[in-house]
């Protein structure tokens, strides 16, 4: 086969466009340049790479600021659910496909973050993987694939060479902690099981490699972060429960008021065994290195929960009102909407409308303005 010249017919352009290529040994799917991990990416560079031996290499993208969700997945069905989940939930994004069903999905960060990674097993040993390549690693976009000798490909139109990086999808920290559970959830559902006890989960995986944390700190108030972990109802999922854990561990700095909290949500779950949750405890502060996850997503988690049981409650209040058969009926649903102080000033204007509407339904005439 005659090698094709990816390196010298793309990088530049992919520069230009955002990315950082670096040149991919043919037959492999590693750059190595000595210090490809760390060092300027420019003009100068990629074209001294062309011009001097890497021009029929293949080309990989840096993933510092293009992180990519490699779904190392053989069975088909599972990788289609994890890509429409990302999809739906990240950000349409472009899709590079190395060895079908297996594929990439192309992201853009803006903060400093690390790769974190879900494995799980099949019931006839078949391992799966998601994975979320980020600072330090790099993804093979142009080249021949070593085990099949086709191209890789960008099915569907996108890719970096049609879409730069700054129009890429945002990722999070938060959106990768919410797709390694989802994994999870895919995984235990189709009766697959943690790979040599990662199955912590993807939020609970030990730090370093597979680790994966903004750099900037979390400041919340006590009370409002107690109010909003109350509303997390992950306590009876082993992985949803130990991430929580070590979260508050690294919040607290593993003082009593963070053990304290983690006893007070946990006894909400049926499994609650106090003696348990200490022995986590005590097994967090001797690993430090494990307790890197934040509460980041105990607030987002909690935020987004909230505010869908609120609006769970304001749908039923307006129903309510629209089904009121009387008056009586009517004043018990304004008292309750009355004293429901979860919903803000959008949600009462729209209350106060639906009360006047059965008002005049059951009156036949305007609802009185309140006394001054």
């Amino acid at each position: 086969m005659i090698p094709e010249p990816f390196y010298a017919a793309h990088a530049l352009r992919l520069l230009d466009s955002g990315y950082e290529p670096v040149p991919i040994t043919p037959g492999s799917k590693a750059c190595y340049v000595e210090g490809w991990r760390s060092m300027t990416i420019d003009r100068p560079r990629v074209a001294g790479w062309a011009a001097n031996g890497h021009a029929e290499h293949g080309v990989g993208l840096r993933t510092a600021r293009a992180p990519a969700v490699d779904i190392d997945i053989r069975d088909r069905v599972m990788a289609e659910r994890v890509e429409a989940w990302c999809m739906e939930h990240i950000g349409f994004a472009p899709v590079r496909i190395g060895q079908a069903p297996k594929r990439l999905l192309l992201y853009r960060s803006e903060v400093a973050m690390s790769k974190r990674s879900a494995t799980w097993t099949t019931r006839d040993g078949e391992v799966h993987k998601v994975e979320v390549l980020a600072d330090g690693q790099q993804f093979v976009a142009y080249a021949i694939h070593p085990g099949t000798g086709q191209p890789f490909t960008w099915p569907g139109g996108d890719s970096p060479l049609t879409v730069s990086r700054d129009a890429l999808p945002l990722i999070t920290p938060d959106d990768v902690a919410a797709l390694l559970d989802a994994f999870g959830r895919m995984a235990r559902d189709a009766g697959w099981t943690p790979y040599r006890g990662a199955g912590l989960a993807a939020s609970a995986a030990p730090a370093g490699a597979d680790d994966w944390v903004p750099t900037t700190p979390v400041r919340i108030d006590d009370d409002e972060l107690r109010r909003l972990l109350m509303a997390v109802r992950t306590y009876d999922d082993y992985a949803g429960w130990i991430g929580v854990g070590m979260a508050l561990h690294h919040h607290y700095a593993g003082s009593g008021d963070g053990l304290s909290l983690w006893h007070d949500w946990s006894a909400q779950s049926g499994k609650y065994d106090a003696e348990v949750v200490d022995k986590m405890w005590r097994a967090m502060r001797d690993d430090p290195g494990r307790n890197l996850i934040t509460v980041r997503s105990i607030i987002k988690e909690g935020r987004a929960t909230l505010a869908a049981e609120k609006d769970q409650r304001a749908t039923s209040y307006r129903e309510s009102f629209a089904s009121a058969a009387d008056m009586p009926t009517l004043r018990r649903v304004a008292d309750a909407v009355s004293s429901d102080r979860s919903l803000d000033h959008v949600d009462r204007e729209a209350m106060v409308g639906a009360l006047r509407s059965a008002w005049r339904r059951l009156e036949n005439s305007a609802m009185p303005m309140p006394l001054a």
